[in-house]
Parts: C-alpha cells; sequence; structure tokens
C-alpha cells in the first residue's frame, strides 16, 4: 500500500505526518517554526524530523510534499517570499531538504494543500470547484478547479488573505493596506480585540490562556462564550470581513463550496452567523445561494492534504 510524506510549514508550527493511501496516519509530530533563526536551523530540525519519520514507519517514500506560509514557485521548489516567515527569500526548500534527506519534495503553498486535503477528505472529491481559506497567523487559500489544483501564471493564484476588502485600509504582514488578512488573520483580531479592551490585565486574568495568560483567538472564543460583548462584537466583525471576501471570491469564481479551517475557525459559532448575514447584502444571489460555506473541524488538512498530495505524484 503506498504512503506519502507530507509537511505543513506555517509562521508558528510545523505538522509532520505519514499517510497510507486508505488515510490511515502512520507517524504524527509538531514542533515550533522559529522563523526567525534562519532557513539554516529550521532545515536541520525538519531534515531529522522527515528522516525520523521514514525510519519509524519503516516504509520506502521516495518522495514528499510541502505546504508552506508564502508565494512559492511550485516548479522550482523555492518559497519566493513570506510575510509570516522572518525575512525568508527565494529559499529553495526542495533543494536544501533533498541533500538533507535524499527525499524529492513537491512544494506548494500552504493553503494549497489544506484546499487539497479538503478535497480529498472533506469533500470526497465531489466538489469540482471550491476554495479552503486558512485562517491562521495569517490568511491563505487554495483553488480546486474542475477538480484541480489551479495555480494561475506564476504559481500565485489563491492568494485570498490579501485581497484588498478597504481601500487604504489597515498595514497587513505583506506591505500593504486593506488586505483581509490585516482584518481576519489571528493578529488583526487579537490586536483588534486589546484595543477596545480599557482593562487588560483583568481581562487577561480571566479569559487568558495558559501560563501566560495569553489573549489570542481560543481566549476571544471563551470570552464569547461567556457572553463578553467585547469578544461577540469582534467575531462579528471578522464574519462581515469574511462575508466581503468571499463574496468576491464566489461572483468571480461561482464556486460551489467554501471551506474555512485553521485556529481562528474555533470562532466559527460566533463569526458565522454575521458572515452569512453579510452575504445576504449581494444582489445577485445565485452564487451565494449554491455555495455551500462551512468550517472544517480537522486541524491537519494542510498536512493530511500534503501527504495525500505527495501520493498523486
Amino acid at each position: 500500500m503506498k504512503a506519502g510524506l507530507g509537511v505543513d510549514i506555517g509562521g508558528t508550527n510545523v505538522k509532520i505526518l505519514v499517510v497510507r493511501e486508505d488515510n490511515k496516519v502512520l507517524f504524527q509530530d509538531r514542533f515550533k517554526t522559529h522563523s526567525e533563526k534562519g532557513v539554516k536551523d529550521f532545515s536541520v530540525r525538519l531534515a531529522l524530523k522527515i528522516k525520523e519519520a521514514v525510519k519509524e514507519t519503516g516504509l520506502k517514500i521516495s518522495c514528499g510534499a510541502i505546504g508552506m506560509a508564502g508565494d512559492i514557485d511550485s516548479e522550482k521548489g523555492v518559497l519566493r517570499y513570506s510575510p509570516n516567515l522572518s525575512g525568508w527569500k527565494n529559499v529553495p526548500i526542495a533543494d536544501i531538504l533533498k541533500a538533507k534527506t535524499g527525499l524529492s519534495f513537491k512544494v506548494e503553498n500552504d493553503a494549497n494543500m489544506a484546499s487539497w486535503g479538503a478535497y480529498v477528505i472533506e469533500l470526497k472529491r465531489k466538489s469540482l470547484n471550491m476554495a479552503a481559506i486558512t485562517m491562521g497567523t495569517g490568511i491563505g487559500g487554495g483553488l480546486i478547479i474542475g477538480g484541480k489544483l489551479y495555480h494561475g501564471s506564476s504559481s500565485t493564484a489563491g492568494e485570498i488573505g490579501h485581497m484588498i476588502i478597504e481601500t487604504n485600509g489597515r498595514l497587513c504582514g505583506c506591505g500593504n493596506y486593506g488586505c483581509l488578512e490585516a482584518y481576519c488573520g489571528s493578529k488583526a483580531i487579537v490586536k483588534r480585540a486589546l484595543s477596545k479592551i480599557k482593562d487588560k490585565k483583568a481581562y487577561r486574568d480571566k479569559y487568558g490562556v495558559g501560563e501566560e495568560k495569553k489573549i489570542n483567538a481560543e481566549a476571544l472564543s471563551c470570552a464569547a462564550s461567556m457572553g463578553d460583548k467585547t469578544a461577540l462584537l469582534v467575531w462579528e466583525e471578522t464574519g462581515f470581513y469574511l462575508s466581503v471576501g468571499i463574496g468576491n471570491l464566489l461572483m468571480l469564481l461561482n464556486l460551489d463550496s467554501v471551506i474555512i479551517t485553521g485556529g481562528v475557525s474555533k470562532g466559527k459559532k460566533y463569526f458565522m452567523p454575521a458572515l452569512k448575514k453579510g452575504l445576504e447584502r449581494y444582489s445577485i444571489k445565485t452564487p451565494i445561494k449554491i455555495a455551500k460555506i462551512f468550517v472544517s473541524d480537522n486541524p491537519d488538512l494542510g498536512s493530511l492534504g500534503s501527504a495525500l498530495f505527495a501520493m498523486e505524484k
């Protein structure tokens, strides 16, 4: 039975797994990205994990797939740029890892791999035209058009997080203004919440996550569940901004499915009503009505999608 090795590299965490063609996961692990330590440090740590995965499963794996946050040249296996990977530009990640592990790697945008995972696992390949929106440190997007991963002319298609939803809007990590990511990425959501909180210490003490009492998407979801007005307002705003981005997608591409995934999706109970209400504003109803919009509870769509994509190749 065939098996694929998949790696999901995000701005905060890295997930790695090996999965069989029957979708059974044989190996799974995760570690911190720490992109600020540089490509050399990161590639050494990742190569060790890859070797561990191959050794532990005892399978002959010749090819893997990597999903990375950023602008990817999928033909050459190069990360051209990423606003969420500190200072990484024109990194030949496929060549680096082949030299360290002996394995060949297909490199794709991480949201492309999440979209492939959603297409195969969630939709059973039945939705021919779909988008996946990954809501984590940043916001990514992947497109399946006609049952195939859509890259565009330069492998850049699907940058949903960097659609402009407000002219001269908030500064985004990419350097532009008014991007969807600047309103709905986890950093943006938390920043917006903190700007509304008067007594931040009291708020952290009550809702903060972990020993450090962090205010993050999980904390804001908890706060909303307890009726906190600030958290509820922030999630409502998030839903509205998402409706602008998703509405644009539906009008342009007439998709049949949109799947939302990632850490920010924890707040789905509180942003989905505003998202649906926002879509009701569109006068052209057909693209809105036929599209199924839902949140995936699978936290590993990116790494699973990478492993399944590796088997395709």
